[in-house]
């Protein structure tokens, strides 16, 4: 019933591409681009039928070049849905209703809107920025700056790893990844750390230089911001990135061959059905079925070892995961392993956060 609609959509979509818009911009199109809208947006619609909605996409913005409807709009937007690209998807619903709104005529488009954009709605993620009161803060969002007006506000964005950075005067440099699953909202609450005191410079005038009974123990060091620290945290994070991608490449190996398995082995029952008489006939003889019992044997025999393989190797990777995640310390903290002296040999203690 969805690829009905789908193509009956796609069919009056193309009609609209003569009708005249509401509102036009520059030169009104000629037949003969009206003559090549259209057929890309057939080549468009083919591609859709196919699942190709990369290069779908391609098409329709071609033809959206040339001239602007709210069919060519919502096909691009049902095609970026597809992609994960939900907020653009969600920009050109939005651009498909203004033109309708506009007097741009789409029965067939105009009733898809309102679920497409509460569908939509359930699936784009958002993230509230908070910074403390008080503080003036500048901050980026994957590489690209944020209006100081978004902190504070929800921002929507597509499920996936998104890259945070708050740069505040006088406080260190907050840089973070954050990962959101669809349609999640999440608040991140950035904290900086309390600057540090400035010690006075001169003496006040007529004080009496006294020497002190005792020298003063070192204050602790509460909030390091060298490079090296910040240095240290991106290795640990590409450590655990790295270890994470290891053990979910040997999950998928270990589940592929596990899935290839039953078959492998229905091959070798199927082979060993085609043998004549016992089995201990293909000892002197490597033609024909005894051939095809020898392969499938030896294709079964290389799953269930790619499948352990692959299961072993996803296990030491998430054991490794677990160790670094434990014992490498995120920020500001002492060695996660020591060794003390002790009598008759030594104390080794292990020390993480979880």
């Amino acid at each position: 019933m969805e690829l009905g609609v789908r193509h009956l959509s796609s069919l009056l979509g193309a009609l609209l591409l003569v009708a005249p818009a509401a509102k036009s911009q520059g030169r009104q199109p000629s037949s003969g681009d009206l003559t090549a809208a259209r057929h890309l947006f057939g080549e468009a619609a083919d591609l859709e039928a196919r699942s190709e909605w990369s290069a779908a996409s391609v098409k329709l913005k071609s033809a959206l070049a040339i001239k602007e409807t709210p069919g060519l709009r919502y096909h691009l937007a049902h095609c970026e849905e597809q992609l994960g690209a939900f907020v653009e998807a969600a920009v050109d619903y939005d651009r498909a209703a203004e033109l309708i709104r506009g007097g741009a005529p789409a029965p067939d488009v105009e009733p898809l809107l309102p679920l497409a954009r509460r569908r939509l709605e359930s699936r784009i993620a958002k993230l509230d920025i908070v910074v403390p009161t008080g503080i003036s803060a500048a901050a980026e969002l994957d590489e690209r700056a944020l209006a100081a007006s978004a902190l504070g506000t929800s921002i929507k964005l597509d499920p996936g790893v998104h890259q945070v950075v708050v740069r505040a005067a006088g406080h260190a440099e907050y840089r973070a990844f954050v990962s959101l699953s669809v349609g999640e909202h999440r608040t991140l609450k950035i904290l900086f750390p309390d600057p540090a005191p400035a010690a006075s410079s001169a003496a006040p005038r007529g004080a009496v230089a006294t020497a002190p009974e005792a020298p003063a123990a070192p204050a602790p060091k509460t909030w390091p911001a060298e490079a090296g620290e910040r240095r240290s945290s991106g290795v640990r994070t590409a450590v655990l990135v790295g270890e994470a991608v290891l053990s979910a490449v040997g999950v998928g190996i270990g589940a592929g061959f596990g899935l290839a398995r039953p078959g492998a082995a229905r091959r070798v029952h199927a082979a060993q059905a085609n043998v004549p008489g016992d089995s201990q006939v293909c000892a002197n003889d490597a033609q024909g079925a005894c051939a095809e019992l020898g392969d499938s044997i030896a294709t079964y025999r290389r799953d269930v070892h790619l499948e352990t393989i692959g299961f072993a190797g996803a296990g030491v990777a998430a054991g490794l995961f677990a160790a670094t995640w434990a014992f490498w310390p995120s920020a500001r903290a002492e060695p996660a392993i020591t060794v003390h002296p002790a009598a008759g040999g030594a104390v080794l203690s292990a020390r993480g956060m979880f």
